[in-house]
């Protein structure tokens, strides 16, 4: 299939999962996998402390292709929730640019996520 080890790259991302899931693992609302019937997965990790309350803590939330992702990039990696004014554009244009620089074939969801989190405190 279009020059893809499909099966190596399930397996990379299930490890990356059980890896993700081992660092949230106090709070398994922390980190949450969504495997939708078109073959996509969703990724969503809660940002900021959890002391904040829920309405308030942005996610971010990351999709990709079951099989092929990590050799192709990540469909987008969103971080979803209200900014200040004025915020918000420039930092989902700096997520997508962060998330295109990223080798292929390699994990890319912690990245993301601590790019996400030092996006935040700017």
């Amino acid at each position: 299939a279009e020059g893809f080890d499909i099966d190596s790259n399930k397996a990379m991302a299930n490890e990356e999962k059980e890896t993700l899931e081992a660092i949230f693992c106090g709070s398994p609302d922390e980190c949450i996998y969504n495997r939708s019937k078109d073959g996509f997965v969703k990724v969503c990790i809660m940002l900021g402390e959890s002391a904040d309350s829920s309405d308030k803590r942005q996610v971010l939330e990351i999709q990709y292709e079951e099989g092929k992702y990590p050799a192709i990039h990540p469909r987008y990696a969103l971080i979803r929730g209200s900014w200040r004014p004025g915020k918000g554009t420039a930092k989902q244009k700096e997520m997508t640019a962060f998330l295109v620089s990223l080798p292929l074939g390699e994990p890319m969801i912690y990245e993301l996520f601590t790019h996400a989190t030092s996006a935040l405190m700017d």
